[in-house]
């Protein structure tokens, strides 16, 4: 999307299965032919259409049943019906709740919400002070026990060390994440590795940490974002670090999922949050006057569309943890427009391009 008014075209081939007769690694004999894909990829070198090809053809179906309607193929995968795990996960006793990234934002509003109910919070970040703060406006209000740590997602030994201090956990909460803006060719590798380290390898370490003890975790909540659905312009290394997080929680759903609540958060933008200081996004007037590339009517048009003033942090917090514990696995926030920013993104390409990505 960022190429194309450069006229360069950009062409993804998704492939179901490929035979691997040449691999000296290992070998398959069944799925599509190498020599096929080769050809027609050579095709598209002639002749580029600056689209997604899926091949075979009707895997496209396969991608939109992933997207609009995931328990089918949780199903497939065995996985009991989805009304009975969520039966089963419904008010699932949560004593002991773990959120990353708690000093500010969403993690703070989960923070409040969370300490009406657990009787132990383990709240960690990079942000000391924020969390000594919030630790003192907490005790002023309940009795829930708030043990807080500085934690450096980069730095893995200090996620080691931590998740080893803590025994057992009823809900582990990943919402830690940083964002980067800019086109995604001029970011460089560091800065890639950096984002995915906090918002893919992050949540991915604690996870393992967890499930290692002998008591895992009955709940797993992962944050993620409308733009891990497709990658907007200028944000293509954030959506891509939260497609992979997206990616990962349902696989860790179809692995785990019988026996614990692995939920997806899709959240828009929301207001309150440090992941979207002085995003056009929150709203904020100045932001929006001061940005030379934002005065056109088509794109404000869009702006007020995508804004969402009426959905703060704390609103979000409400909604996911009432969502947990009725047992729900796949939550967006707001309800209607982030389902469909994912709907518009699957079957109207053209539109969700106009809409969002110009």
């Amino acid at each position: 999307e960022e190429l194309r008014p450069q006229n360069i075209t950009v062409d993804v081939v998704a492939v179901r299965t490929i035979k691997n007769k040449y691999s000296k690694i290992w070998t398959q004999d069944y799925g599509e032919d190498p020599e096929y894909i080769a050809r027609y990829i050579y095709k598209l070198t002639q002749k580029p259409e600056n689209k997604r090809h899926f091949i075979p053809r009707h895997y496209f179906f396969l991608r939109v049943v992933e997207r609009l309607f995931p328990r089918v193929l949780d199903h497939i995968h065995g996985l009991r019906h989805r009304r009975v795990r969520r039966k089963f996960h419904k008010n699932v006793q949560s004593d002991s709740v773990l959120i990353t990234g708690a000093a500010s934002g969403l993690g703070k509003a989960l923070a409040h919400s969370y300490s009406n109910t657990a009787k132990v919070l383990h709240l960690c970040d990079i942000d000391q002070k924020g969390l000594v703060e919030l630790r003192d406006e907490i005790s002023k209000n309940n009795g829930c026990v708030v043990n807080i740590a500085k934690v450096d997602i980069l730095n893995r030994q200090d996620v080691v060390n931590y998740t080893n201090s803590i025994e057992y956990v009823d809900v582990l909460i990943n919402n830690a994440g940083v964002r980067c803006k800019g086109p995604i060719l001029d970011t460089k590798v560091e800065t890639f590795r950096k984002i995915f380290d906090v918002n893919f390898f992050g949540p991915l370490l604690f996870n393992t940490q967890f499930f290692n003890k002998k008591k895992r975790p009955k709940k797993i909540i992962n944050i993620l974002s409308t733009t891990a659905i497709r990658g907007r312009k200028e944000m293509g290394v954030y959506s891509s670090s939260k497609a992979a997080l997206w990616n990962f929680t349902r696989s860790l759903r179809r692995v785990y999922g019988e026996n614990c609540q692995v939920m997806e958060v899709i959240p828009s933008a929301m207001s309150m949050t440090k992941l979207l200081e002085n995003s056009l996004l929150t709203g904020n007037k100045e932001n929006i006057q001061n940005n030379n590339l934002r005065k056109s009517p088509s794109f404000l048009s869009r702006l007020n569309f995508l804004r969402v003033s009426d959905w703060s942090a704390f609103d979000a917090a409400k909604k996911i943890q009432k969502c947990e514990s009725q047992g729900m696995e796949i939550v967006f926030i707001p309800p209607m427009r982030s389902k469909l920013f994912l709907t518009l993104e699957t079957t109207s390409n053209w539109l969700f391009s106009k809409l969002f990505m110009a």
